[in-house]
């Protein structure tokens, strides 16, 4: 057994997990740190489903749709800017239950990335929490127009966000289905017509709805895309637990961000590290 202790958005989270080729999921207290004012509430509580607790995320598989129901994580300051490069380990995610979870190769087809929900940018600060970014329990399938443009953009501006706040920023994120969704693969992996992600930095929170398309009818910034908590909550049948003095009626602003300074200054961090 080892025991790893890591500094996240300023608490302090101490587990003790069995490490293998894997490491091995613990149950949902174990993330209890990640999840400071609780756990989200499914609409559909009863729906085959497996929490997973990672080093740095925390998340809720759906076991019939082959996808995270959310995930949940925090960014501190000092991890908001790492230099690892991207592994691509992609992988079958070894700690659901037997027939239970995609596969890289159900992803062989035009149409659909393998769309990381938490990102692996926010976890390169150490190897481990990066690769495990790359279990496909933390995928949905999403199309490149979306992958690659709002929905990145948003985790590059949210990660300055924690750069730039001496207690970081936490992150939950998830997919939005239609009442028949269209499958890939043979595991028969549901495909979201939407993607939703909410950034909470102190007492204010942004929502994000952006819709999972093939092209969009012009160019899109993801704040194109803002809405109310509330508005997440209704579309993805979720209740997310969140601090007191939070509105979840009120459509929030982007909040500002300089992206070149910030651009150059970790460039330059990470080329001391080369």
């Amino acid at each position: 057994m080892t025991s790893l202790r890591l500094r996240l958005l300023g608490w302090s989270v101490a587990a003790t997990l069995a490490l293998s080729a894997e490491t091995a999921a613990a149950p949902l207290e174990d993330c209890a740190a990640m999840l400071p004012w609780g756990a989200p509430v499914m609409a559909d509580v009863g729906r085959p489903h497996t929490y997973l607790c990672r080093l740095a995320y925390v998340l809720r598989h759906n076991n019939l749709r082959h996808v995270p129901d959310w995930v949940a994580w925090p960014t501190g300051k000092v991890n908001a800017a790492g230099c690892l490069p991207r592994s691509d380990t992609f992988r079958a995610d070894p700690d659901l239950p037997p027939g239970v979870g995609a596969t890289p190769s159900d992803y062989d087809e035009p149409s659909f990335d393998q769309g990381h929900v938490a990102g692996d940018a926010y976890f390169n600060f150490a190897v481990e929490p990066e690769r495990q970014s790359f279990l496909m329990s933390n995928m949905t399938p999403q199309t490149p127009a979306s992958n690659r443009g709002p929905y990145r953009g948003l985790e590059m501006t949210s990660r300055e966000w924690a750069a730039d706040t001496d207690a970081g920023i936490w992150t939950i994120a998830g997919p939005i289905f239609p009442a028949r969704p269209k499958t890939i693969g043979r595991t028969r992996v549901a495909v979201p017509a939407a993607n939703w992600k909410i950034v909470l930095r102190g007492d204010r929170a942004v929502a994000v709805i952006i819709p999972n398309l093939a092209s969009y009818v012009a160019p899109h910034r993801w704040d194109d895309f803002i809405v109310p908590i509330a508005e997440v909550e209704r579309q993805a049948g979720i209740r997310i637990s969140l601090p007191a003095g939070i509105s979840r009626v009120t459509r929030e602003p982007a909040w500002p961000v300089d992206h070149g300074p910030w651009t150059l200054a970790h460039q330059a961090a990470c080329a001391l590290l080369r």
